[in-house]
């Protein structure tokens, strides 16, 4: 493996970085100590460089790049904008990377800029990125932009679709700003292409919150304003928005929408008002904004979670709250909700969804531990019946 120095061009690493299993003791220190690590990770390491961009270990991840098995205990970043612990910004590959330990944070200077893209892994992920196999517990604080658990804001070009799969965030993030904030992806913005953009297998258990009026915080993503897939992810951490709360994703648009085989356990809070904001929150999605033409589909998805909101209001049997769009565009196909005991507010009008309430349904406590009830799922490969409700296969829990 060749130096990191010598595969750098204008500050941006297009080489093949393998952490774990090429490194050699001695390659990586303990910044604290100046000692080798025996575990090959890197420990105690502290950036702080208050007002640059593109701050991480690689500032920059090209197109070529590939950064795999790297492991960051208890890192300490403050920068301005492009903010991650692996890189600040990214086009190619970072797999199997990840923060440990508790005493991590990474921040943003105090700013109002709205491009600041902060995460745990990757701020600023775009081209033909891609983050797999990831996961955080660094504290996240942002004071603006796009803030996420492992990815604050994908970025799409009309050629390419970045990806993220199979990432886990644990730890409590933050935003101080009406700016979207995700326990996983913060932001899926960018053109209009070809393909949507996919988020496959993560999941969320940290505490997700933003403190200002309409904002948009979710478990998974905070707002995809392109044609996105989010499936078989989850969130069990609370959510707490001045403005649309979610527990897969607060705010989706696009032409072309789908969430499948997705779940949340949660508290989902929204404390916005007519006054200061709006007030959504839901178990799955919580507003959408369909293009003309374009449709959203939610399938075999459930939600066990409490939901609470300013004014009360919840639609869909805490599923989906409202839409901005016309009523035919959104579908719903085989999801259910926990009605029992006060949990999951029952539904406040069908009018928003397509199908009425043939599309989704009420379960009790025992019918949630009963396969039979979730027809049309898949527990062959892709849901598993948990000890109170149904899980999915292959996911940490």
């Amino acid at each position: 493996m060749a130096p990191i120095s010598t595969e750098l061009v204008n500050n941006t690493y297009n080489g093949n970085f393998t952490g774990v299993y090429e490194a050699t003791k001695g390659d990586i220190i303990d910044t604290s100590t100046g000692r080798s690590s025996e575990q090959y990770k890197i420990k105690n390491w502290t950036l702080n460089k208050s007002s640059n961009t593109n701050c991480g270990l690689f500032a920059s991840i090209g197109a070529e790049g590939i950064v795999r098995n790297v492991c960051i205990e208890n890192v300490v970043i403050k920068a301005k904008a492009k903010v991650g612990a692996i890189a600040g910004n990214c086009s190619g590959k970072i797999i199997s990377c990840h923060t440990t330990g508790n005493e991590g944070s990474i921040s943003t200077a105090a700013t109002t800029d709205a491009e600041i893209y902060l995460g745990g892994i990757v701020g600023y992920l775009t081209e033909k990125g891609e983050v797999s196999y990831c996961s955080n517990t660094a504290a996240i604080e942002g004071t603006a932009g796009c803030v996420g658990g492992v990815v604050g804001i994908i970025m799409r070009d009309a050629n390419n679709a970045p990806a993220v799969a199979y990432c886990t965030n644990k730890a409590n993030v933050v935003c101080s700003s009406k700016s979207p904030v995700g326990g996983v992806i913060g932001s899926i913005a960018g053109a209009a292409g070809n393909d949507l953009i996919k988020v496959t297998g993560c999941a969320n258990s940290g505490e997700i919150s933003g403190t200002q009026a309409n904002n948009q915080v979710g478990g998974i993503v905070g707002r995809a304003t392109i044609d996105t897939e989010i499936s078989q992810s989850y969130n069990t951490g609370s959510i707490t928005a001045m403005g649309s709360a979610s527990g897969i994703i607060a705010r989706m648009g696009g032409t072309n929408a789908i969430v499948r085989d997705c779940y949340n356990t949660g508290a989902i809070k929204s404390t916005g008002t007519a006054t200061n904001g709006n007030s959504n929150a839901a178990g799955i999605v919580a507003t959408c904004t369909i293009a003309a033409g374009g449709g959203m589909t939610i399938e075999n998805c459930h939600n066990v979670g409490d939901m609470t909101t300013a004014n009360g209001a919840s639609f869909g049997n805490g599923l989906f709250h409202r839409t901005d769009g016309k009523i035919s565009q959104i579908t719903m196909k085989s999801c259910f909700s926990l009605n029992e005991d006060g949990k999951s507010q029952s539904s406040g009008s069908d009018s928003y969804i397509s199908g009425g309430s043939s599309s989704y349904k009420n379960l009790s406590a025992s019918e949630m531990k009963n396969t039979s009830s979730f027809t049309n799922w898949n527990f062959s490969t892709v849901w598993e019946m948990g000890s109170e409700y149904p899980t999915l296969q292959g996911l940490l829990k």
